[in-house]
C-alpha cells in the first residue's frame, strides 16, 4: 500500500508545476501608506495554489531597488507567499486551505537564513506558533510580530519540504515615529504620517509651510521670501504666533522685510555737485575730467600741495567742473 503521505507530495508537486502560469503573481503593493489609527486584521491563508510567487519582480512588484536591509533579496530558489507589511498592533489571523489543514502543517517562526534556504530541521518548541497543528482560523499572538522582519513557514513532521514548495512568508512590522507623546496628533496635525516600501517605519511627511520631526514647525522659509541673495530665517512654531521668518539681509547693498530695498549710498551726497552713479553696493562718483579740473590741479601743484590734495580729491571724489 502506497503511503499517503508520500501521495500527497507527489500531488502538491504537481500542483506547484502545474500552477505556475495562473497560480505564481506579481505581488501588489502600494507604493506609500498612510498610519490608520485603529489596528486592522490581516489574514494569512496558507496555501500553494494562489499569491506565490518566485522570483524578485514577481515578489517586490518589479521594486527591484528595495530595501535590501530589510527585505531579503537572498536566493529564490524556491517560492514563497507575498511577502507582508504591518503596521505594529496589527492582528494575523491564519488558516490553511483544506488540503494542507488535512495533511497537517505547524507554523514556525524561523531566522532569515532558514528561511532563505529552507534548512529546518527539526523544529526547536520555542519556534512553534502554535502547539498543534493548523486547523481553522487562529490568532497569532502579539509577541510573534516584532518590530522588524519576522519569517514565518511550515513544517510536516520536521520535514522542510513544505517551505520548499513554497510556504513561506516574509513580514515586515513597522512602528510609527509621528508623535512626542500618545496625548498629541499625528504630525502636530500638520501632516500625514505615511511609509513607503523602503522605510522601515511610519514617519511625518509635513504640508506646506510645516517642518520638524512632528512638524511641529511652520516653516517661514518655505517660499523662500528674502530677495537679493538674503538669508531667510524661520522664526516660529506651532504653538506660538511669532512672525514667520526673518530676512537676513546682505551686509552692503539690500535693506527692508524682504531685502527687496536697495539701499542708497549716495544719499549723504558724497561727490560734489552731485556728480554720482549708486551701484548695487557702492557710491561711484563721475571724474569729470576738463579744462578747468586741470588749471586747478595746476594751481594746486604750484603751492606744493598737488599729490597730497589730488589724493584727498580722487579719494573724496571732488572732480569739478
Amino acid at each position: 500500500m502506497r503511503n499517503p503521505d508520500l501521495v500527497i507530495i507527489a500531488l502538491l508537486l504537481s500542483c506547484v508545476i502545474d500552477s505556475t502560469v495562473y497560480s505564481q503573481v506579481t505581488c501588489r503593493r502600494a507604493t506609500t501608506r498612510e498610519w490608520y489609527t485603529q489596528p486592522k486584521n490581516i489574514s494569512v491563508r496558507w496555501t500553494l495554489m494562489e499569491n506565490t510567487c518566485s522570483s524578485l519582480i514577481q515578489c517586490w512588484s518589479r521594486q527591484t531597488e528595495t530595501n535590501g536591509h530589510l527585505w531579503t533579496t537572498g536566493p529564490y530558489y524556491f517560492p514563497q507567499l507575498c511577502p507582508l507589511e504591518f503596521q505594529l498592533g496589527d492582528v494575523m489571523f491564519v488558516s490553511a486551505d483544506r488540503t494542507l489543514e488535512q495533511y497537517g502543517i505547524h507554523l514556525i517562526n524561523v531566522s532569515k537564513e532558514e528561511f532563505e534556504n529552507c534548512l529546518i530541521l527539526e523544529p526547536r518548541k520555542e519556534q512553534l506558533v502554535f502547539a498543534n497543528s493548523i486547523n481553522g482560523t487562529l490568532q497569532v499572538e502579539t509577541k510573534w510580530l516584532k518590530t522588524g522582519m519576522n519569517y514565518f513557514t511550515v513544517v510536516h513532521r520536521g520535514s522542510s519540504h513544505m517551505c520548499r514548495l513554497g510556504l513561506r512568508i516574509a513580514l515586515l512590522v513597522k512602528p510609527q515615529h509621528c508623535q512626542s507623546s500618545p496625548l498629541l496628533r499625528l504630525c502636530s496635525g500638520n501632516g500625514e504620517c505615511r511609509t513607503t516600501f523602503k522605510d522601515d517605519s511610519f514617519s511625518c511627511q509635513c504640508h506646506k509651510h510645516f517642518s520638524g520631526l512632528y512638524c511641529e514647525n511652520i516653516d517661514g522659509c518655505y517660499e523662500q521670501p528674502c530677495l537679493n541673495g538674503g538669508t531667510c530665517l524661520s522664526k516660529r512654531t506651532a504653538y506660538t504666533n511669532l512672525p514667520p521668518y526673518e530676512c537676513l539681509c546682505p551686509s552692503l547693498g539690500f535693506m527692508g522685510y524682504h531685502c527687496e530695498r536697495n539701499i542708497d549710498e549716495c544719499s549723504s551726497n558724497p561727490c560734489v555737485h552731485g556728480r554720482y552713479i549708486n551701484l548695487a553696493d557702492v557710491c561711484r562718483c563721475v571724474q569729470l575730467w576738463s579744462k578747468v579740473y586741470i588749471h586747478f590741479a595746476v594751481y594746486v601743484k604750484n603751492v606744493n600741495y598737488f599729490t597730497k590734495i589730488r589724493g584727498i580729491i580722487q579719494n573724496a571724489c571732488y572732480f569739478f567742473i
